[in-house]
């Protein structure tokens, strides 16, 4: 009986070591990921451990970046910083796998950067995820708050002008009405517009008075771009899914939200979503000055 038991024992521990690891705070793929996370500190994009089919999601669900991309994107926000990176202190890594076996990778870490006119370190608490296959990253996700750099970058427009990045209660819409243009083309708005427009009310920084004509242009291709990407909400809309949006558009030629004012947190999630560090597909001449730009969200 006792030999029986030994074996016993010795059975399950044998199955026990075999078996896989599910969760583990020491891999070769936290190792990658730490590299990953040291090279972007020192801005040295080596995406070698990136599968050629990777794709990363930051703060979308729907928009997301090929391995090809992501060099230009983070090298297009370099541009909003004199200095940014992961800070050493309280960083948290662990690995599981889940009951699928998939293999994935998880970062909690805090992120320091101070936007260019500015002396203000903004500090953001920032959750990191990475799926693995065959040793190389799949799938990149990050999650972060980004309403405290909107919230310096429209100090720094206020400060800049003499007055709120807002311009108040007297900024009207440029379709001259004074209600909201229809961000899809249907519902009140006016049969010569399809699209909400923007309205200039404040200058972030001094720059050379622009040709009028390409200014015109380029406000025209602004309000046809909000358009486009506020089509199609993925949630009921009704006479609350409206919302006045102040934007920028950054050296990089991303347009940057500066605050969301109206609308329920639907509303304001997908204008985030859909808007926030959108990379234009064309060169936006009249860049760092703010816009207020009225929309309405209408169901298709």
């Amino acid at each position: 009986m006792r030999y029986l038991i030994i074996l016993i024992l010795c059975a399950m521990l044998t199955v026990s070591c075999n078996s896989d690891v599910r969760y583990t705070q020491q891999s070769s793929e936290i190792e990658t990921v730490k590299q990953h996370i040291n090279n972007y500190n020192d801005m040295n994009y080596d995406l070698a451990f990136m599968a050629d089919n990777s794709y990363s999601f930051f703060n979308t669900k729907t928009d997301s970046l090929s391995k090809n991309d992501l060099i230009a994107y983070h090298k297009a926000n370099d541009a909003n910083y004199s200095s940014r990176g992961f800070l050493a202190e309280d960083q948290e890594f662990e690995m599981v796998v889940t009951d699928r076996g998939d293999t994935w990778v998880n970062a909690w870490l805090d992120w320091s950067g101070t936007i260019n006119g500015s002396d203000k370190a903004i500090v953001i608490p920032i959750h990191l995820t990475y799926k693995f296959e065959d040793g190389k990253i799949t799938r990149e996700l990050g999650y972060w708050d980004p309403s405290p750099l909107m919230d310096e970058m429209e100090a720094i427009a206020a400060k800049s002008s003499g007055s709120s990045a807002s311009g108040g209660g007297s900024a009207s819409s440029a379709s001259g009405g004074g209600s909201a243009s229809s961000a899809s083309g249907n519902g009140s708005a006016s049969s010569d517009s399809n699209r909400p427009e923007v309205t200039e009310v404040s200058t972030i920084e001094e720059m050379s008075a622009s040709d009028p004509e390409a200014a015109k242009m380029s406000a025209d291709q602004l309000s046809a771009t909000v358009a486009s990407r506020l089509r199609n909400p993925n949630f009921a809309v009704d006479e609350n899914s409206k919302a006045r949006i102040r934007l920028t558009v950054n050296s990089a030629n991303q347009i940057v939200v500066l605050g969301v004012d109206g609308g329920n947190k639907d509303v304001k999630e997908f204008i985030l979503d859909r808007l926030n560090y959108y990379h234009l597909d064309y060169e936006f001449s009249d860049k760092l000055k703010a816009y207020s730009v009225p929309v309405t969200l209408v169901a298709n």
